[in-house]
């Protein structure tokens, strides 16, 4: 809470005074206040800011205390100086400059300084140069929760909703009755129920759009209530509140406050369980998450919830700085917040940024409303809001607020809106996927399945065929090598692939953990293509069996056997090492997966692998010129199956011999080129 306790010598100080033409006050007055501070039982709010975001500093010659505001950072200066400084020292007149930072104390010079933030009160609209406004103490709060609402009617007039899809099951959540559209029978009571509707398809006119909110959330390991095949018909009729999960329970108290009628949540909407009905209908309606998601008219999204019972209306902390109000002019009843601004903010992480399935949840949605930790924040085509900032920041020319009143001359256009996320999401891919994969799935069977609405709708603008999280052989026979240059980051020595087939092993998804992508030129002469569709009906949007690739290969005889490996040239001292560039770098997707019969080395000779092979996809220009590629084992009997193992970097390019034609070296660690351009499948 803020400390509205004035003393007789902060009276004279308002911001509008301070923005025109500074405050310059004698000190010793305030440093005997200051002193009596621990022992007043109602202590003045100012006073107690300004000492401690000065005392670390303050020395006993100072005797002027001076207000500027910056306007650079928009926010007041509060300094401690002396007289003789203040006449002859021209770093205080950058108090008020472009380099406000430029104020350092020193033991040297009598001068200490801090920066105040300048802040509206909880919700409130941005007034004058003011651009940050205090968090409420609760994000359930009117403040909270009417500033949510207006950004949304803000948004509404310029980005309507979809006419066109309808999910398969809503919950209505009508804050003055609740009715079933499929049968229209009275409304249960209010207190004790929700409907839950499963027609609203064949029930809904296109001229009448039906305006939903989805709910992006953690499920976490407690059961909670859940619609099911054995129960479905009765959760037709009522879900009773007493059974709902905290957060499910504040996402409809938020909803009905937005003014939207219906709600979809998964664990509701979608049956749960083991039995076939529920497996059939999970299928079915997993395909339409995307669509879902971005239909929707708004998503919410419990960031700060670590499981559905834990809420997103929870109290926040209290600030652990002081934060006092000040009267914006002279005798004026209006007053704003100060607190110390404080440059660097530690990052908090949130629960539902760790979890895979919400990845594409928040990616997808066109209006997004987020309840974080620290405050809630919004997301739209247009425009980013935040609690804390009143001002917007724009993804166009004008915010939503404009483009709603022009939006008869100037419509939004939902089509190119789809386009140029598409565009984003395919041109950004590795940058997602990488974000993608230091995420959590409760079930690994997910991994290619929670990423499926990204795929479809990336697809508008990919020139290539997609298969196991990479786009691969394009449309018009060129090849897209960027998602098969992938480095597993994983640093523990337990398996990182799973016995059970997830994906091939050429693709970042057959591994558990982080993966980072390398950005290089691809080499000339590589052609990749799908070899084989394994018999499945769609072949842009599901992994395939292998991959056919035609490039350089090499056959090597040993390199190092551990996760990331390097080399020293002529300096290294294992001998079969020597001869391999101080430029290699050398990355094993899973040490565990490797056979014995490749492996050599231990009781004090170094872990070798050998007769591994090196295929050339892309190349670093230098100079010198550098390869770049993917390190293979045999797969199967015959010599054109291979399987991934890691992937390699910095081995020189004359090493491959002339692109295009065999070629046999003679360097030790080169035991047999297979020579010249060659097609092999990886599996």
């Amino acid at each position: 809470m803020a400390n509205l306790n004035r003393c007789a010598l902060c009276q004279p100080i308002s911001l509008d005074v301070i923005m025109a033409t500074g405050i310059t006050l004698p000190l010793e007055p305030h440093w005997l206040a200051w002193k009596d501070l621990s022992d007043s039982q109602n202590p003045c709010g100012l006073c107690a800011l300004v000492y401690h975001s000065l005392r670390f500093q303050l020395q006993s010659n100072m005797d002027v205390l001076l207000f500027r505001y910056n306007g650079s950072y928009k926010m007041v200066v509060v300094a401690a100086t002396t007289k003789h400084l203040l006449l002859e020292d021209i770093k205080i007149k950058l108090l008020c400059g472009e380099r406000g930072e430029a104020w350092i104390p020193s033991r040297r010079s009598a001068r200490a300084a801090a920066f105040l933030s300048v802040m509206r009160g909880p919700g409130e609209a941005k007034s004058g140069n003011i651009v940050r406004r205090m968090t409420s103490s609760n994000p359930g709060s009117d403040e909270c929760l009417s500033l949510a609402k207006r950004w949304l009617t803000d948004c509404s007039a310029c980005l309507e909703t979809d006419t066109n899809f309808v999910p398969t099951r809503l919950i209505d959540v009508h804050l003055a009755k609740l009715v079933s559209l499929q049968t229209g029978d009275a409304p249960g009571s209010l207190g004790d129920c929700l409907r839950h509707d499963s027609n609203l398809r064949s029930n809904s006119p296109s001229s009448n759009p039906i305006k939903y909110a989805a709910l992006s959330y953690c499920w976490g390991p407690d059961p909670f209530l859940t619609t099911t095949s054995s129960n479905i018909q009765t959760m037709q009729q009522s879900i009773p509140f007493s059974q709902l999960p905290r957060t499910i329970l504040d996402v409809i108290n938020i909803v009905r406050y937005l003014g939207v009628r219906y709600l979809w949540v998964d664990s509701l909407c979608i049956l749960q369980g083991t039995d076939k009905a529920a497996q059939e209908d999970w299928v079915a309606e997993s395909r339409k998450m995307g669509q879902i998601y971005q239909s929707a008219y708004v998503t919410i999204s419990a960031e700060s919830a670590s499981n559905a019972h834990v809420g997103i209306l929870n109290d926040r902390e209290a600030p652990a700085d002081d934060v006092c109000t000040l009267p914006a002019s002279p005798g004026s009843p209006d007053v704003v917040y100060l607190a110390k601004h404080r440059f660097v903010v530690p990052e908090v992480h949130e629960p539902l940024r760790r979890r895979g399935w919400t990845l594409q949840e928040t990616i997808l949605s066109r209006r997004l409303l987020k309840f974080g930790t620290r405050e809630i924040s919004w997301s739209c085509p247009h425009t980013e809001e935040t609690e804390s900032l009143c001002e917007t920041r724009e993804h166009t020319k004008q915010p939503c607020s404009t483009l709603g009143n022009a939006r008869s001359d100037q419509p939004y256009n939902t089509t190119r809106a789809l386009s140029e996320k598409s565009r984003m999401i395919y041109e950004n891919w590795e940058n997602i996927m990488e974000d993608y994969s230091r995420r959590d799935l409760t079930k690994k069977v997910d991994k290619l399945h929670a990423i499926k609405g990204l795929v479809e709708l990336a697809h508008w603008s990919a020139n290539c065929f997609y298969a196991a999280g990479v786009w691969t052989a394009g449309t018009r026979g060129q090849s897209n090598l960027r998602g098969l240059l992938w480095v597993h980051q994983q640093r523990k020595p337990e398996f990182s692939r799973k016995e059970e087939f997830e994906a091939p092993s050429w693709s970042w998804a057959s591994v558990v953990g982080p993966v980072r992508f390398l950005r290089y030129d691809q080499a000339p002469n590589v052609v990749v293509n799908i070899c084989a569709w394994g018999g499945l009906s769609d072949p842009r949007f599901d992994f395939q069996e292998m991959l056919s690739i035609t490039g350089c290969v090499l056959r090597i005889g040993t390199i190092r056997c551990q996760q990331f490996g390097t080399y020293h040239g002529g300096y290294d001292r294992f001998l079969p090492w020597m001869t391999l560039s101080a430029t290699l770098k050398t990355y094993l997707d899973d040490l565990d997966e490797i056979p014995k019969k490749y492996k050599r080395g231990g009781e004090g000779s170094p872990m070798e692998l050998v007769n591994s092979y090196f295929l050339l996809l892309a190349r670093d220009p230098g100079p010198p010129e550098l390869g770049v590629g993917l390190i293979l084992l045999p797969a199967r009997k015959s010599s054109s199956y291979f399987r991934r193992i890691g992937m390699f970097e910095g081995f020189p390019m004359d090493e491959f011999g002339p692109l295009g034609q065999p070629y046999k070296s003679k360097a030790r660690h080169l035991m047999w080129n297979i020579g010249g351009q060659r097609t092999i499948k990886i599996v």
